[in-house]
């Protein structure tokens, strides 16, 4: 796998079939009219513990009170990690985050904000990719 080391983050341009799969299943659970192009999938040990979207419409809860002082919306990180937040090895987690183009579900740029990376911190998440116009990059 061919890669680029940079001061703190790699990004993979040669994707093994893992990364791929999640990609498509990642792709699979938007769909074309949604505003949910934002999607981020938990894994441990090669299983599927959660999978998060962006949500528009969300109620607002104990969970993302901080994290609604500056989003009018749930990112798909903070649904992710919601959902998984009882999950018993969290803190051995992984955290994939991809964003999908609108015209040819090509990958974007989906780095964590500020309020996500803040998640992820109080969690401890072992580690988090996400993707670019070029494949995907590890924090």
């Amino acid at each position: 796998m061919a890669s680029i080391n940079g001061s703190s983050r790699r990004i993979i341009f040669g994707l093994d079939m893992n990364t791929e799969k999640l990609i498509a299943l990642a792709r699979k659970s938007i769909n074309s009219e949604s505003k949910n192009i934002h999607v981020s999938i938990l894994t441990h040990k090669n299983k599927i513990i959660a999978i998060g979207k962006n949500d528009y419409n969300k109620t607002t809860s104990a969970f993302v009170d901080f994290y609604r002082e500056t989003h009018n919306r749930i990112h798909s990180e903070a649904d992710c990690i919601k959902k998984a937040r009882y999950y018993r090895y969290l803190n051995k987690c992984t955290l994939w985050n991809f964003r999908f183009a609108r015209s040819n579900s090509g990958l974007l740029l989906s780095m964590p904000c500020k309020g996500c990376m803040k998640l992820i911190e109080l969690f401890e998440l072992r580690s988090v990719y996400f993707s670019t116009p070029y494949g995907v990059s590890k924090l």
